[in-house]
């Protein structure tokens, strides 16, 4: 049955003394035993549930914890300590608003070229087509992969455009600088390239450059009625199949099968501006190498050409198979006799020579002249005749011949006379 106790005049606190056995039993919580009056410092093993914890007077260590780290990726977090690298970790919809990314990192989306953030200044893609290191830009792949393709289709700002289907354009300032057409036309200053390479432009100028030597195509070059011009800073070489043909030197001088100006052993022509010179050379010909060919309508009319090792011959054509109607000369001394050969002095240097005067010569032998008498140019500028003096020269022998005849006729009347 319940006993009932009074306690004594207890003010503030009931003594241990005064309470039975049973409250000197300890209490286990977690794996401490617990007594009534005694401190404890130290409890394991025991679950809170809805526990506030208040009045910390400055820290909350992390001993009075059961577990004070975690791992994120492949990183051990522990709770008041420091982490600057984690790996293997996959985040989702995520915003780097700024700072800086120092390690290599891969953003995929279906497992598809992949973009790869390599270090501090390299951009790439997991199948390496795109890459950009900080200064440049480039693509690799198979030769029928796509490679960078701009989207817009008009010439804004300082770019790439598509212009046109299977067209690439690049703008600059707003501007048409290089267009590539369907058929692969490079155009430079034109949207309408007609060739493989068209530079246009109202001062287009191809300048192609190898350390300090130049070459420039210029159409705006103007001099004496020629525009347009092919500069080159020393001499300029041609060849074929291999082979240099032709060259014109730092002086001007024109060279065909050689590379020196002037007379040498060789089959070539050489044309030297600073010595007003035309050299035509053969080698290893004695005779009959043609120097000069002219021709009309695709026939030859004249040459020169060499005879022997010494001289040259200046030829007219003459083949009887050109010809029809062929008759005697019977005004030969007559002719002759109507031309008027004069001594004169010319006008420019005060020379004395000989001959006839053109246009009194051009009466009897009309052929052996050009030009007329007193022809003047739109300038009125004299236009002056010229004049070939062979062209009596069949007349001449008709005129020697016709002489013989009345020679040898005088001498047999006189050796008749004589015999009387």
């Amino acid at each position: 049955m319940a006993v009932t106790y009074t306690f004594a005049t207890a003010t503030s606190s009931i003594p241990l003394s005064q309470l039975d056995a049973n409250f000197a039993t300890a209490i286990t919580l977690g794996n401490t035993a617990v007594y009534l009056g005694n401190t404890t410092t130290s409890i394991g093993n025991l679950t809170l549930t809805n526990v506030t914890i208040s009045n910390v007077a400055t820290t909350f260590p992390n001993s009075f914890l059961a577990n004070s780290t975690t791992t994120l990726g492949n990183a051990t977090l522990t709770l008041g300590s420091t982490t600057s690298s984690v790996g293997n970790l996959t985040l989702s919809n995520v915003t780097i608003s700024s700072g800086s990314i120092n390690a290599a990192v891969t953003h995929s989306y279906n497992n598809a070229n992949a973009v790869v953030y390599t270090n501090s200044s390299n951009v790439g893609t997991t199948s390496t087509a795109l890459s950009f290191d900080g200064t440049n830009f480039s693509t690799t792949g198979t030769a029928t992969a796509s490679k960078l393709i701009p989207t817009g289709s008009s010439v804004t700002g300082n770019g790439l455009y598509l212009p046109a289907t299977n067209s690439l354009g690049l703008s600059t300032n707003g501007t048409n600088a290089l267009y590539i057409d369907s058929s692969q036309n490079v155009g430079i200053g034109t949207t309408s390239p007609s060739t493989q390479l068209q530079v246009s432009g109202t001062n287009a100028v191809l300048n192609i450059t190898r350390s300090t030597k130049n070459i420039y195509v210029n159409p705006n070059y103007a001099n004496g009625g020629v525009y347009g011009t092919l500069e080159y800073d020393l001499a300029m070489a041609f060849n074929t199949n291999g082979a240099e043909r032709m060259r014109i030197d730092s002086s001007g001088n024109v060279l065909v099968g050689t590379t020196t100006v002037g007379r040498q052993n060789a089959n070539a022509t050489t044309i030297s501006p600073a010595n007003a010179i035309i050299w035509t050379m053969h080698s290893g010909t004695a005779s009959g190498s043609v120097y000069i060919d002219f021709s009309y309508n695709g026939g030859q009319i004249g040459s020169i050409s060499q005879n022997g090792t010494t001289g040259v011959l200046y030829n007219i054509t003459s083949d009887y198979r050109l010809k029809d109607n062929a008759t005697k000369i019977t005004n030969g001394l007559e002719t002759i006799q109507a031309l008027n050969p004069v001594n004169f002095t010319w006008k420019p240097d005060g020379t004395s020579d000989s001959g006839f005067l053109a246009h009194e010569f051009q009466e009897i032998l009309p052929r052996s002249v050009v030009g007329e008498k007193d022809a003047v140019d739109e300038e009125g500028k004299p236009v002056y005749q010229g004049m070939d003096n062979s062209g009596a020269i069949p007349y001449l022998v008709a005129a020697i011949q016709e002489q013989q005849t009345i020679i040898n006729d005088l001498k047999a009347r006189i050796t008749i006379l004589e015999g009387k």
